[in-house]
């Protein structure tokens, strides 16, 4: 009976810590984006492409928005 109550508090703690986690990171993304690994291999790669290209992208806020949406 002692598990099942740890079962019930730790279960929803960790989701809850999970949870707040990745808030934490899409708030650092989005606001900060080259203080993140995500955010600079996004940065890596727009320069990649324009390196390649040889055209010019104006950066986009809204690019993590589209990237995620297509999957």
């Amino acid at each position: 009976m002692r598990e099942r109550q740890l079962d019930l508090v730790l279960v929803p703690l960790g989701l809850l810590a999970l949870a707040l986690y990745h808030s934490w990171l899409l708030f650092a993304i989005l606001r900060r984006p080259k203080s993140t690994v995500i955010g600079l291999n996004a940065l890596a790669r727009r320069r990649w492409v324009q390196a390649i290209d040889g055209v010019r992208f104006p950066p986009s806020p809204y690019l993590f928005f589209f990237l995620f949406s297509v999957v």
